[in-house]
């Protein structure tokens, strides 16, 4: 069992509940404000926040997938008719 502020979280203990606000907030602070009261008025315990830019939601799967795996790059395959990578 943990304790989050005065909250006990574990088996036997009502649920903590946790909103996501995501990108919903569409860079506005104004709109976050009332994310933040929506979910404060809904019950929840806590708000999930992320941030982010475009170029850190990009993935390299080919490089994660071999070295995931630790696969020699050369047994992935191209699929020819679109050019995209897979395995």
């Amino acid at each position: 069992m943990i304790t989050i502020g005065n909250r006990k979280i574990g088996a036997g203990q009502a649920p903590f509940i946790i909103a996501e606000m995501s990108g919903n907030h569409n860079h506005s602070l104004e709109r976050a404000m009332e994310i933040v009261e929506a979910a404060a008025k809904t019950g929840a315990h806590a708000l999930k926040i992320q941030t982010y830019t475009p170029d850190t939601m990009t993935l390299d799967l080919l490089h994660a997938v071999a070295s995931m795996y630790q696969l020699d790059k050369n047994i992935m395959m191209v699929n020819t008719n679109t050019k995209e990578e897979s395995c």
